[in-house]
């Protein structure tokens, strides 16, 4: 069921308005020039702030107390703290904490979500001690019992609220920037719901029309280069072929072909 925005009535695009968004970024632009000093390029126009209170921080006295994202609409600036994925042999995941800057082509973004990491050793430990203790009562006589107890509630219960508080400790809920070549994780709790949402949204709908834009160019000069490969004879074969060759460089952006795949039909087509 198509949804509508409640503002302006424009159709909502994955439940995201594009002219009440175009219109709050225009709104961002004015008074946002000391941001551009991030960007590669002098054209790039900003979308959105992840953390806008530290980067307001870091531009007053240069200081960066966590971490800030810049999304403009050919790429994403982070700076400050994040996490580095880390996999091992089995799979198993492992946050590695870092600070550094990134850049991040919008085009070689593949999804921006959420996620938890945990140190699950922690939990091992536990059930360790748990093993432990449970083992030393069955095998026990009964007047030792009571030490076992005092051992249980001086060495034991403290082992396992210690392990237990570096499990909550290490366990991470952050947002999960992927791309080509690897991916972001930065901690959620230092971000409000409000503000989240809105990066990933934003984000990916700039990698949308980054992506349209590219397609259009492409279908512009395909289309420029199958009209002069022919006669006037022979211009109702060169827009078929156009047409088809836009159809093709659709299915290369989207994912659905490979370089390969691409470049071999397009000599069937041609």
């Amino acid at each position: 069921m198509d949804q509508y925005c409640e503002k302006c009535g424009t159709k909502m695009i994955d439940g995201i308005c594009p002219k009440c968004t175009e219109t709050d970024t225009a709104s961002r632009q004015k008074g946002t020039d000391h941001y551009t000093k991030f960007f590669m390029s002098p054209q790039e126009k900003l979308v959105t702030v992840l953390g806008n209170s530290y980067l307001q921080n870091f531009l007053a006295n240069g200081s960066e107390r966590k971490g800030y994202g810049i999304v403009s609409d050919k790429r994403l600036y982070y700076h400050g703290k994040s996490y580095d994925v880390h996999e091992n042999k089995k799979g198993k995941q492992r946050l590695i904490k870092t600070k550094k800057a990134r850049v991040i082509d919008l085009q070689d973004i593949t999804g921006v979500g959420a996620d938890s990491f945990s140190n699950i050793s922690w939990l091992f430990w536990i059930a360790c001690v748990v093993i432990f203790f449970i083992v030393l009562h069955k095998n026990v006589d009964t007047y030792e019992m009571e030490a076992v107890i005092a051992a249980e509630i001086w060495i034991g219960l403290p082992l396992i609220l210690l392990f237990a508080f570096l499990y909550y400790r290490d366990r991470v809920t952050g947002i999960v920037i992927q791309y080509a070549g690897g991916k972001i994780v930065i901690d959620q709790k230092w971000y409000t719901a409000d503000e989240i949402s809105s990066f990933q949204q934003l984000t990916m709908l700039a990698k949308d029309r980054l992506q349209e834009e590219k397609t259009k160019m492409l279908a512009a000069s395909l289309g420029n280069t199958m009209a002069n490969m022919g006669g006037t004879d022979g211009n109702r074969q060169n827009v078929s072929k156009a047409d088809e060759l836009l159809k093709l460089s659709e299915l290369l952006e989207k994912g659905i072909l490979t370089k390969e795949e691409f470049e071999k039909a397009k000599k069937e087509v041609l």
